[in-house]
């Protein structure tokens, strides 16, 4: 379960996280596709439920777990003549299929190529690998399941 209050996110496992300043019009709870899309490229954030959430550089071990993952799965589809494709992030995907929730998943595989629109995902991928970072483990287990 999640809550709001105030400037801070907080989640039932105590995790607690500063809400970011950003330069658009709207109010905490209230941002949207069109604010996400206006954001400067070199921000890494999510939007989840109208909130926007910082995302720092992942680390190299991250980045190795998530690559290693990444070409199993291309392996796997090559070898067997699927037509999915294995994505790592950053791709944007429209999770709720609203104007509320642009999340990055770690890793995905999108099999149904029509939910490619407008240079993201729209709608859930297929299958969805987020790996988990200790800094925000707390956070993603709670707001992101």
């Amino acid at each position: 379960m999640t809550k709001k209050r105030g400037g801070t996110f907080e989640c039932e496992t105590g995790v607690s996280e500063a809400l970011a300043e950003y330069a658009v019009s709207r109010t905490e709870g209230d941002y949207t596709l069109e604010d996400y899309l206006a954001l400067p490229e070199d921000r890494r954030v999510e939007l989840i439920d109208g909130v926007f959430y910082d995302m720092a550089a992942p680390t190299y071990i991250h980045q190795g777990i998530g690559s290693w993952i990444l070409t199993a799965f291309n392996n796997y589809i090559a070898s067997h003549h699927g037509s999915c494709h294995a994505f790592a992030a950053p791709v944007d995907v429209q999770l709720d299929c609203d104007d509320r929730t642009v999340v990055q998943p770690d890793v995905m595989i999108v099999c149904d190529l029509t939910k490619f629109q407008n240079g993201r995902v729209f709608g859930a991928p297929d299958l969805v690998v987020e790996v988990l970072s200790r800094s925000t483990s707390a956070r993603d287990e709670c707001v992101i399941i």
